[in-house]
């Protein structure tokens, strides 16, 4: 959250899922054993619509998809959110600089309840919910 436009993106999130439920698409798991997968809430794919807006960055080296490529670009363009800085740091970077593990990750172990899917997991029509508390 210390990083430049952290707190505005945390807001922009918490305004879309805060306290509703949310339906967890799972297809994989990171080097950390973590879940990774697509989160929609009512109805609205969340990681379109936050990087349409430019308040989430596109992790090229671990996902592939053209299409968050696209969303990321065109919000680039716009120059909205994050992108109306001339020069945003990267998240990798700034981790990297302030030398953070991944604390949100940890803090979201420790009050969301995960149900784990199996590592060959990929979109099945059984997701995880998970509703949201502020």
């Amino acid at each position: 959250m210390g990083m430049q436009y952290g707190k505005e993106s945390q807001n922009a999130l918490v305004n879309l899922i805060a306290g509703k439920s949310v339906m967890v698409y799972v297809y994989g798991q990171d080097q950390y054993d973590r879940c990774v997968g697509d989160i929609y809430c009512d109805g609205v794919f969340i990681q379109e619509q936050m990087l349409k807006e430019g308040h989430a960055w596109h992790y090229k080296i671990y996902d592939k998809c053209k299409e968050f490529a696209k969303w990321e670009m065109k919000a680039r363009d716009a120059r909205r959110g994050l992108w109306a800085s001339d020069n945003p740091e990267k998240p990798w970077d700034w981790k990297r600089k302030h030398n953070v593990r991944n604390e949100a990750s940890d803090n979201l172990d420790k009050t969301w309840e995960w149900r784990r899917k199996p590592h060959n997991a990929r979109h099945q029509n059984t997701p995880i919910q998970v509703t949201l508390c502020t």
